[in-house]
Order: C-alpha cells, then sequence, then structure tokens
C-alpha cells in the first residue's frame, strides 16, 4: 500500500501554490532539507530498490513543516489533500495582508532550512526576540557547527509568523572570507551598504564614527531585527586582544545597540564578542553551539543519503568529533564516489589524531580533491574558493572564459551551459558549493573551511598554478569597476584586484592599480580608513 498515494502531484500542487515561495521545484525542497535531488525523485517514482509515492518517516513531518501543512495531510486521497491545502494557502494569504515590513535578508549565505539537534538553540533564539530586556545575541561556536543554518532556520520560522513584531529585517554576512581578509568582509562597506538600505541622505559622508552613529540611531528607530553573520573577520584572533573588534565603527554599532533599541541584534561568530562583557547584565546574551548528539549526528548522515547500520553511523559520528560541516562533507564524498556506502568509509583518510575541526575539514577534502583530479570540477571550485565569496554563476562564467589557460582554465573554457550546470550540480551533490537565487541570478559559494583547504592545498602543491589563478582574478576584476569609481562599491573590485595581484606576485601592477586607480581618485574623506589599511598590509605580507 503507498505510504503517500500520488506524491508526484501533491509536491507539484505546493510548489505551484508556493506555500513556501523559496520551494518551488524537487532541488529547492532537497536544498530546504539538506539532502540530495535524487532522494527527492526517488520519493517520487520510486527506484530499483525502493517504491514510489512515499517520503521515510524521518523526513515526511520536516517536508510538511517546510510547507506549513500537517504531516498526515500527505496521506490523505488526493482530492481531499487538494482541498485542505488551498484552504491552508488562503489562510496564508489572510495573514500576508498585513501592514509590510522591510526585509532585506538575500546577504546570508544559502544554506538547508532542515537542521537537526538544534531545537533548544532556536526556542533561545525566540525567546529573548520576545524579551525587550535583551538587546543583542551572539551565537557562538567553531566553523561548519551550523551557526548560519540555524539563522536561517530560525528567519523562517519567524516568516511563517510575519516576522512577529518586526518592523524592519536586515541581514549583513561576512561568511565569505577565509583565512585571508578582503575588502567585502571590512567593516566600511557593511557601515555605508547599511546606511543606504536604512534611508540615510548620504551615507557616504561623515567619519566612520559619525556614519556609524547615524545608523544606530536609524536601526533603534523602529523594531529592528539585524542580523550580523560571521563577524570574525573583524575581531582579534586569540591573544592579547582576543575578541575585541578591529572596526572602530562596527564596534560602536554593536555596543550602541546593546545599550538599548527596541528589536535585537543577533550576531554569529566563531570567537566571543569583547565588546559585549560590559552587557552581560541580560542586554547582552550568549548561544553556545554544542557538537552534535550521536543520535542526531545519524540522523544527519541518514538524511544526506548514507546508508548502514546505525552502530556505524554512530561511530562514524563520534569519529568527526559530532561536527556538523565534516559530516555533510563526509556524506556528500560517500553517495557520489560510493553510492552512499558507509563501509567504504575506511578508505577515507584517518582522521582519529585530529585535534580540530579544521584539521578534519583539510584532511577530508584530501580525499575530495584526489578525487577530483584532472576534472574541470576542481577548476571551477578552486576558482571558486580563490575568490572568496559569493559570487553569481554570470560571473563566475565570465572569469573562467576570460583567458584560456592550461590547469587552470582549459577545462572550463570552452564548456557549454549544460556542461557547466553538470559540473555545478556534481558539487553541490558532493555537498561541496552552495546554490542560492538572488534577483534572478545564480550565486555560488562554499563555506570559508572549505575555500581554506582548497587555497591551502593549491598553494602548497600547486604553487605555479595559485599564482596563474590570482593572476587572472587580478586582471579580470580590473574590468569589474567603471572608470571613474563613485562609491564604495564601484571601488570595491579595485580592492580586491591590489589584493589578488599582489598573491599573483605581481607587487608593482598591483602598487600602479592602488596608486592611479584608487589612491589618486579615492575619496579619503568619505569612508573609514580600513579599506586603506587592508590593501596596504598585503604589500607587507
Amino acid at each position: 500500500m503507498e505510504r503517500h498515494p500520488q506524491l508526484a502531484d501533491k509536491l507539484n500542487l505546493l510548489y505551484l501554490l508556493q506555500l513556501n515561495p523559496c520551494i518551488r521545484n524537487d532541488s529547492s525542497l532537497a536544498r530546504g532539507l539538506s539532502i540530495s535531488r535524487q532522494t527527492v525523485s526517488k520519493w517520487r517514482i520510486g527506484s530499483s530498490t525502493s517504491r514510489g509515492n512515499s517520503t521515510p518517516i524521518g523526513q515526511t513531518r520536516p517536508v510538511a513543516e517546510l510547507f506549513t501543512i500537517e504531516h498526515e495531510w500527505l496521506s490523505l486521497p488526493y482530492d481531499e489533500f487538494e482541498s485542505k491545502v488551498r484552504a491552508r494557502c488562503s489562510q496564508l494569504q489572510q495573514k500576508s495582508e498585513q501592514p509590510s515590513k522591510e526585509i532585506s535578508i538575500s546577504m546570508l549565505p544559502s544554506t538547508g532550512l532542515h537542521i537537526i539537534g538544534r531545537d533548544v538553540e532556536l526556542s533561545k533564539l525566540s525567546e529573548y526576540w520576545d524579551t525587550p530586556q535583551t538587546n543583542v545575541v551572539q551565537v557562538v561556536a567553531f566553523g561548519g557547527s551550523g551557526k548560519s543554518a540555524l539563522i536561517n532556520r530560525w528567519l523562517s520560522d519567524l516568516g511563517r509568523k510575519n516576522y512577529c513584531s518586526a518592523q524592519r529585517i536586515y541581514a549583513w554576512s561576512f561568511y565569505w572570507q577565509g583565512d585571508n581578509t578582503e575588502p567585502r568582509s571590512s567593516g566600511d562597506y557593511f557601515i555605508e551598504h547599511s546606511l543606504d538600505w536604512f534611508g540615510d541622505e548620504q551615507p557616504s559622508v561623515g567619519s566612520p564614527w559619525a556614519k556609524a552613529t547615524r545608523l544606530a540611531n536609524l536601526i533603534k528607530s523602529t523594531k529592528t531585527l539585524l542580523i550580523l553573520d560571521g563577524l570574525e573577520p573583524l575581531q582579534h584572533p586569540p591573544g592579547e586582544k582576543f575578541g575585541q573588534i578591529e572596526n572602530s565603527a562596527v564596534a560602536l554599532l554593536i555596543k550602541e545597540l546593546a545599550a538599548g533599541n527596541k528589536g535585537l541584534c543577533v550576531i554569529t561568530t566563531r570567537y566571543p564578542v569583547a565588546e559585549l562583557d560590559a552587557f552581560s547584565d541580560g542586554r547582552g546574551q550568549t548561544i553556545s553551539l554544542p557538537r552534535l548528539r550521536t543520535r542526531d549526528g545519524v540522523q544527519l548522515l541518514v538524511n544526506l543519503g548514507v546508508e548502514g547500520h546505525s552502530d556505524e553511523l554512530a561511530t562514524a559520528v563520534e569519529r568527526y568529533s559530532g561536527h556538523p560541516l565534516s559530516l555533510s562533507l563526509v556524506s556528500g564524498y560517500l553517495s557520489v564516489v560510493h553510492d552512499g556506502n558507509i563501509n567504504l568509509l575506511s578508505e577515507m583518510t584517518s582522521l582519529f589524531d585530529a585535534k580540530h575541526q579544521q584539521h578534519q575539514i583539510r584532511s577530508i577534502m584530501q580525499d575530495y580533491l584526489l578525487w577530483l583530479e584532472g576534472k574541470a570540477e576542481l577548476q571551477f571550485l578552486r576558482l571558486l574558493s580563490l575568490l572568496g565569496r559569493a559570487t553569481s554563476l554570470n560571473d563566475v562564467k565570465t572569469l573562467f572564459q576570460y583567458k584560456n589557460i592550461d590547469g587552470v582554465t582549459d577545462k572550463l573554457f570552452a564548456s557549454d551551459n549544460n556542461e557547466i550546470l553538470y559540473i555545478i550540480q556534481e558539487l553541490k551533490d558532493a555537498n561541496l558549493i552552495s546554490v542560492s537565487r538572488s534577483e534572478h541570478q545564480a550565486i555560488l559559494d562554499c563555506h570559508p573551511l572549505v575555500r581554506d583547504a582548497v587555497g591551502d592545498q593549491l598553494s602548497r602543491q600547486q604553487p605555479e598554478h595559485w599564482l596563474e589563478t590570482h593572476s587572472l582574478i587580478f586582471e579580470w576584476l580590473q574590468t569589474c569597476s567603471p572608470q571613474s569609481p563613485q562609491s564604495m562599491a564601484e571601488f570595491e573590485p579595485l580592492f580586491r584586484a591590489v589584493i589578488h595581484g599582489v598573491q599573483a606576485a605581481r607587487p608593482s601592477e598591483a602598487f600602479q592599480i592602488y596608486f592611479e586607480r584608487v589612491k589618486q581618485t579615492f575619496p579619503m574623506n568619505f569612508v573609514a580608513h580600513e579599506l586603506d589599511q587592508i590593501a596596504i598590509k598585503f604589500f607587507f605580507q
């Protein structure tokens, strides 16, 4: 007997009615559940080893939650299912007619909405949002622990309630960076971009502190939910000033908001924010993300398509310290290379001696990079990694079509659109990259730890390709800025070009760009000096 009769038709109806506007096809449903697209297809039509018209028991509720329906409805005859779904759609339509809110959350990194083992943390975020005395919450955990995924899921839950009493929701991510700081992760760009969004008439005018004060006042004027994802590039690493924010304007903004505001500022970071120590009286709160419990880690592996005995899955979870990103990468590798067979985990690099998650990620990536060796997928991943930020598919195409370089772009240079889409799907299925949409274009990204691992391997094992890739990006970025830039957004590609030029061992040319196209035209009075300092720093590294 079919558990969910006419499942394909039911899913198509849910996509059509857009009960969840973010989920319009099997691919976006799979992304929301953090599983592969092929798995969803098997639910609909079955396979040689499984029947169709059935979702696994462990996935029925998550599917229903994403569409804000009751999970029992999926078992109903289609006519009855359609009636209930259309009624729910009408209810949501009435709610959406409430006063509109100003929302900007597209800057957040793309993650699945179905997360495991974080119910306590989700409840805490909701509790702090409903507590007027709490002004700032920091979510602290090592990279790859699921901080961004937690925030995306919480925002999704809030969105179903029309974001409760929030009047404005604004999110910014410093996520697109690894070990190498680049201008987009600077506080300058964030302050100016935010001022413009919040309605400041002259976002580029004034000292850094004046601009930060204006921004704080704009945020505090209404009940605002401000999300700052991945703050650690602006913080001092472990040492004398551990956790302090280097950018004085951003530090001022956070202290102003912590002292008092009508809404809530939520920060995710690897390091506790030192400036919040003075607000431990309840105005500043901390949520620490622990490792996944073994049973939750096992469920994550199963959801990602890994097959095996529960004891074997539990052993794998312990082997990788319950670290979500490590488990995700391992699952992707096993799924695309070994059909999800947990028994072949032993063929991967042993991590029993690894002391930190970053070592784990690099060890896992060694196996990935060996598997990808000689493939176009590896060249694509290297380009995306060294770009160091979320990038549109169109920009990535323009980059690898800019110049045909052996070992760098030669396997991509003449690829047609279908071949590129296949490459992207392969990397996505392996959990190496994420794909989202913004303003009708695909946005590609990969986790900073993955970026660092790919870049480190390339610089150590193929230094000539490391230099050639940075050189390619250096030349390409010079074409991405107008001849006479007028704003931070227009200057930004030039600052990045300078940094890539130095990393390409072309410091003289990079300095010429810095001096002629930046220094002689960059109006230093309208922006903080941090961007300038970052660019200069690379010449001395």
